[in-house]
């Protein structure tokens, strides 16, 4: 997945978006800097299920928002990119949403690129309308689908107002992805991560617990240092202490997730930095209770709480200048010139680790629904018995995930549950994928659910890691895989088999941005 988040819990919940009560009241000493008085709650329009009413009550949020944007963070933020395409759940209907203007679209005005990004859209998306940055903002679940997701897996009610500002935050901080973070504004594109090779925000799956421990066990030590600032320095002693066993213990997911933790946590730290003076929103990410269960990728989210620190301690803009050069991340340049405690006691934090380890192990034991389906694919692959529709990922589609994993078990591969995408190629709904390099696995079960015309030998059979091609052919129709359907027929496609014995019918078509895979699968 380009995106792979716990997305709503797709993209909202990774996004940094929670909104249940906060456990960290506010403190005069918390922050520094100019900020807007938080506005009574009656400006806004009471809220509402009904689409109509919502707009009203988004513009109404918007208007209040956007004259503070450049406050939240610097100069760098221009407002007036900051306009929402506000979607329905049935894609049907659409407003246009900014500070001076609320309009509905009539779909007899979607242009093709803007009808395009409508359908591909699963949460939001990026698009230029009418001379304008626009980020569509799709709603995704509605307010009892968000209720019934918050409860499975939080065990927290969230209220109509909570639910709405979401997608508010949703939207400040995917148009601060897109709008701020960015080479035009000194941002560098990728991080280096030379150990790793290359970025990498996924899971790894068998789940090894130390990591998240020693990188949560800091977290809970910055967030001892916002509620206690008197004592800070034991704390950030602490905090130095687990993040530098983490790195080097686990150099290679340091590097491959430090790009990723500078990215969100930036953008986490604008939205709240924006939304909390302003209505309530809650000033820092979730760092404890079930969301302790999070894993790699969240953490880069949480890690918000080293730029609030940053803040408080008077060093946001050097701060600033730091992240858009991506030499540390938000925790290492907070803890910089803080030395690593010599002989330390690591029983005095026994309890957190206990807590830590628990919830980890109910989010990813093996009677967590998404890890039965993760094993259940990587079982079906071990046994050669599975067929598979091999179709690039293009570079710019997004994806809703439930999990992503990297399988150590089947090296090159990944995991991705619970996954709905559409893009102009293909549809996916609710389906369990494997993925190779930049390819989507869609698992077909048996040949009978492809129909292949003009199926002709090749002469020498070709190896392209890690399958070995022997036949080509035109791909006319699929049928019988629920949730998914191809968009372009015919198909040119290879046929191989792996060394476990898996059929693969892969597009001929590479993904027209990458270059990087000659030797992989395409």
């Amino acid at each position: 997945m380009k995106k792979n988040l716990l997305w709503v819990l797709a993209a909202i919940l990774t996004c940094g978006l929670s909104l249940v009560s906060c456990t960290v009241e506010d403190n005069p000493a918390n922050g520094s800097g100019a900020e807007p008085e938080q506005t009574d709650n009656n400006t806004l329009p009471e809220v509402s299920t009904d689409y109509d009413k919502m707009t009203d009550w988004f513009w109404a949020a918007i208007k209040i928002a956007n004259p503070h944007v450049q406050t939240a963070w610097n100069a760098d933020v221009n407002p007036a990119d900051f306009n929402m395409l506000l979607v329905n759940q049935e894609k049907t209907r659409m407003y246009l949403i900014n500070p001076t203007t609320k309009k509905e679209i009539p779909q007899s005005e979607w242009s093709e690129d803007l009808k395009r990004a409508v359908q591909n859209t699963t949460s939001f998306s990026h698009v230029a309308f009418n001379g304008l940055n626009c980020t569509i903002i799709l709603f995704i679940d509605s307010y009892e689908e968000m209720k019934e997701r918050m409860l499975k897996m939080y065990g927290e009610e969230i209220t109509l107002k909570d639910y709405m500002l979401k997608f508010v935050a949703l939207f400040y901080h995917e148009a601060f992805h897109q709008y701020v973070q960015i080479p035009a504004k000194g941002w560098k594109k990728t991080a280096k991560s030379e150990d790793a090779g290359k970025e990498n925000r996924n899971q790894d799956y068998p789940i090894d617990y130390m990591p998240r421990a020693y990188r949560k066990l800091a977290l809970l030590a910055l967030k001892a240092a916002w509620e206690n600032p008197s004592q800070k320095d034991k704390h950030y002693s602490r905090a130095k202490y687990w993040t530098d066993k983490y790195e080097k213990t686990y150099p290679q997911e340091a590097a491959g997730i430090k790009g990723t933790d500078v990215d969100e946590a930036t953008a986490d730290f604008f939205e709240r930095s924006l939304l909390h003076p302003l209505f309530g929103y809650k000033q820092l990410h979730e760092i404890e209770g079930l969301y302790l269960g999070s894993n790699v990728d969240q953490e880069s989210y949480m890690s918000s709480i080293a730029i609030w620190l940053a803040k408080r301690d008077g060093r946001l803009t050097e701060a600033i200048d730091n992240f858009k050069q991506k030499t540390l991340t938000p925790i290492n340049f907070l803890l910089k010139d803080v030395p690593v405690p010599t002989n330390y006691d690591e029983s005095q934090d026994a309890a957190d680790m206990e807590v830590v380890r628990k919830t980890l192990s109910q989010f990813y034991g093996e009677d967590n629904p998404d890890i039965q389906l993760v094993i259940k694919a990587i079982n079906a692959h071990k046994t050669g018995m599975m067929t598979y529709l091999v179709i690039p990922c293009p570079s710019n589609s997004t994806a809703s995930s439930t999990s992503t994993f990297n399988l150590l078990e089947l090296p090159g591969y990944s995991c991705a549950t619970n996954v709905t995408s559409s893009t102009d190629d293909y549809v996916m709904d609710n389906l369990t994928i494997l993925e190779y390099g930049v390819f989507n696995l869609i698992p077909t079960t048996n040949a009978g659910n492809l129909t292949v015309t003009g199926l002709k030998n090749m002469e020498a059979p070709s190896p392209i890691e890690p399958v070995t091609v022997t036949q080509e052919g035109q791909l006319t129709a699929v049928t019988g895989i629920e949730g998914f359907a191809l968009k372009k027929l015919p198909m040119d496609i290879f046929i191989g088999k792996d060394s476990y014995g898996n059929t693969y019918y892969m597009s001929k078509e590479q993904p027209k941005t990458d270059t990087s895979l000659n030797e992989e699968l395409l």
